[in-house]
């Protein structure tokens, strides 16, 4: 094994992989390394803010930025992503939430406490940049979560979860299936009579750029 690794230390394109086959637990592989892809940085502009008397920095994506860049042109391929391609794009945080359908401990997201301005910018997907909610559609619910009472026309669905023994409707980004959180109707916060409660890690504050999208509406 020692005269195998001294061998290959001259392949930079290929990596020693160890067989788990029970009949050949000794078995060394030469395998070629699949390219890591990289995703540029997007420009993020800091600024502060002060809510309900607790000073925070919210962290932005500055229009113009490739990775989060807003719109359809981004989202090309979202769904064809394996996890490899995920995990490459997303923080290990993010990818819990997004595509293991996680739950951020309540009262701990960045943007829960979080209220724009209207017209001072809208919310989009963390994990391809579609947007989602307008800075008008956020509301304070109590709730512990980012609430809002409703999405951009077509860019949020809905699919029925039965986990942990309940039946409740799940919120996903429409274009790259990514878990939001789930929506409640009947509690009469605002005239839409419907509340999303998503996640902070699903989604991102874009600051001054706002979508061509403008049609809203509650999705269930």
């Amino acid at each position: 094994c020692s005269q195998m690794l001294v061998a290959c230390q001259n392949l930079p394109r290929q990596v020693l992989c160890r067989t788990a086959a029970a009949t050949r637990p000794n078995r060394w592989h030469l395998l070629p390394r699949r390219p890591r892809q990289h995703a540029p940085p997007a420009p993020i502009t800091a600024y502060h803010t002060a809510v309900g008397g607790a000073a925070k920095w919210v962290l932005t994506v500055e229009p113009g930025a490739r990775h989060y860049q807003s719109g359809p042109s981004s989202t090309r391929g979202s769904r064809t992503k394996d996890d490899a391609e995920w995990k490459d794009t997303l923080t290990a945080a993010e990818f819990y939430v997004l595509r293991e359908k996680g739950t951020e401990p309540a009262g701990s997201g960045q943007l829960n406490s979080f209220y724009p301005k209207p017209g001072e910018g809208h919310f989009v997907c963390a994990g391809c940049a579609t947007p989602l909610y307008s800075a008008t559609s956020k509301f304070n619910s109590g709730c512990g979560w980012p609430a809002f009472d409703k999405s951009y026309t077509g860019h949020v669905k809905t699919n029925v979860d039965v986990s942990f023994g309940m039946k409740r409707v799940e919120i996903l980004c429409g274009a790259c299936d990514g878990h939001l959180g789930h929506v409640f109707e009947g509690e009469k916060f605002t005239n839409t009579n419907e509340r999303h409660c998503v996640n902070s890690l699903a989604i991102k504050f874009v600051k001054g750029q706002l979508p061509e999208c403008s049609d809203e509406g509650p999705v269930c």
